[in-house]
């Protein structure tokens, strides 16, 4: 278990500009219970599912749902009809109108464009059809018929892809880039936008692997700064042969995925393609949607088990509330099973501490699966588990806390003393969970010797429960040694750097702000902020929907 202190060249001197005037501030932020909204991930509020009223119409005017956990993202998946009814003619404010609720608390809303609706004649417009695209009437169940009262565009149509790309050119120019936008799917084949034509117009899924990569292409080229995903069902909807060639060629784009019939069937067809997430979660984003939930529980396909697993199973960046969000969250509430996923090289030992005291405390049964590595003060976040499952290659170090310190000789000699009791305090967690398997003597023996212990061994002294007869991802466990090697450097040059400067204030009483690397890519500036691309505009200023009044 190691602990650093990495101080920032600003808060250097903005520190000494205090001690300076005598003025000290302290900031303890509270926990206040809540759910932490973490970047790129969350639960995503179908304001509009296909029918409008689906389910914005369920919560009260104005409400962006900051009360239900974790709820980080505005959902609206809506026709193109009826967003440009007339050529030409946009009527953003029914995006614009919910989804300025969610920015204004700090949220973000995701986007889906559809062409075919199984409840709406048109949900590609009208005019596109009367400026000479091609179209085809359907019955739903029985495929296209001359008297059928939905109509499809014949998805390849050139004068329906030419009308699109105008439409998805002028979408782009709103929303394209923005940080309020979390994804967009291309949604803009198939029933629903989900990418099959099974229960429409039967397209054979031959012409679909040349026509939907049109479809991709579009989006690609319109959206080149938005996190795009595409539905599973592209390649098949019960397509579970591990040949996937659209998603392929999607993934190669940079496209995300997404599963939009979790929990539709009874288990154990609960889903259909966590093969497909396989190839996704580690680099993109990953999307599920469950089935509406009054439908799916009143199939008996429903269960908040297994929800759960499906995250977990298919390394979700984001889940649906799809259906009235408060009887969903009323209906479900109450943990008792937390599955916990470790693989890290370590970290803070306060962090550490505090989230294994925070786990503990949870009256829920915990099990923590370690998925590589549990080295350092994640081995010890580790032992909250009432159980501890470790593949047969996986990997634990534990070691002796260290401590940067920076002081005159009675700093450093109480730092060391204040040091053995912060590490007496580590050992505790180990011998709990440990039991009469592993002794106080023996623990400090292997911690004073930063032992690596293999899962085996783990068993052997109490530490782990199970070991499974899988080995671990050592290709993702790789990945993470790299980026902790490359994020060590980052630090070491970051305190060369400080500690130049701090050698400049000491002997001349000025200084020049240091240059830091961050390990951006060629885009990014020293902040990490993207770079316009060449040729590329930017964005203009107000922000999204600054034009639009608080609804």
């Amino acid at each position: 278990m190691s602990k650093r202190f990495f101080i920032s060249f600003a808060a250097i001197l903005a520190s000494a500009a205090c001690l300076a005037n005598g003025d000290r501030t302290t900031v303890r932020p509270q926990d206040d219970g809540r759910a932490l909204v973490n970047p790129g991930m969350g639960w995503t509020m179908h304001y509009y599912s296909n029918v409008p009223r689906n389910y914005g119409s369920t919560v009260e005017p104005g409400d962006a749902m900051a009360w239900f956990p974790g709820c980080s993202v505005c959902y609206l998946r809506i026709p193109w009809a009826y967003l440009e009814p007339e050529e030409g003619v946009y009527n953003w404010s029914a995006l614009d109108t919910p989804a300025q609720r969610w920015i204004e608390r700090g949220g973000q809303v995701a986007f889906r464009v559809t062409c075919s609706e199984s409840w709406l004649e048109y949900a590609t417009p009208k005019w596109v059809f009367d400026a000479g695209a091609k179209g085809i009437r359907w019955t739903w169940g029985k495929g296209p018929c001359a008297d059928g009262k939905l109509v499809d565009p014949d998805f390849a149509d050139p004068v329906f892809l030419a009308k699109l790309e105008n439409f998805l050119k002028a979408f782009a120019r709103r929303y394209d880039g923005r940080p309020e936008v979390a994804f967009m799917d291309i949604g803009t084949y198939g029933l629903w936008g989900e990418g099959h034509t099974l229960m429409s117009s039967k397209v054979p899924q031959e012409r679909m692997n040349v026509d939907v990569k049109k479809h991709i292409d579009l989006h690609v080229k319109c959206f080149p700064r938005t996190a795009l995903v595409i539905s599973d069902d592209v390649s098949g909807p019960s397509n579970k042969s591990g040949n996937y060639p659209l998603l392929d060629y999607a993934r190669g784009k940079g496209v995300g995925w997404r599963d939009d019939s979790v929990l539709v069937a009874r288990p154990p067809n609960s889903w259909y393609h966590a093969d497909q997430a396989e190839r996704y979660w580690r680099t993109l984003p990953v999307v599920l949607e469950h089935e509406h939930y009054l439908g799916s529980v009143q199939r008996g396909a429903w269960s908040k088990e297994l929800l759960v697993k499906s995250v977990e199973e298919m390394h979700a960046s984001y889940m649906s509330i799809h259906g009235p969000a408060k009887k969903l969250l009323d209906e479900n509430k109450g943990v008792t099973q937390i599955n916990i996923h470790i693989n890290s090289w370590g970290g803070d030992v306060i962090e550490g501490n505090a989230i294994y005291n925070l786990l503990r405390r949870h009256p829920a049964n915990k099990t923590v699966y370690i998925d590589a590595f549990a080295c350092s003060i994640a081995s010890v976040i580790a032992m909250s588990g009432d159980k501890i499952i470790m593949p047969r290659n996986a990997i634990m170090m534990i070691h002796n806390m260290a401590w940067g310190i920076y002081g005159n000789s009675a700093d450093i000699r109480k730092a060391a003393d204040d040091l053995d009791v912060i590490n007496d305090a580590g050992k505790t967690a180990y011998l709990d969970k440990a039991g009469d398997k592993l002794d106080e003597e023996t623990l400090s023996e292997l911690m004073d010797a930063e032992t690596w212990l293999t899962a085996e061994r783990c068993f052997e002294l109490g530490l782990c429960d199970e070991i499974e007869q899988r080995d671990a991802n050592m290709t993702e466990a790789s990945e993470v040694v790299q980026k902790m090697n490359k994020h060590m450097e980052q630090r070491i040059e970051t305190h060369r750097s400080l500690a130049a400067s701090l050698r400049q204030i000491i002997e001349t009483g000025t200084c020049e702000t240091p240059t830091v690397k961050t390990g951006g890519t060629p885009t990014e500036t020293a902040s990490g902020e993207p770079t316009p691309k060449k040729n590329e505009q930017e964005p203009k200023p107000g922000g999204l929907f600054a034009r639009f009044s608080h609804q």
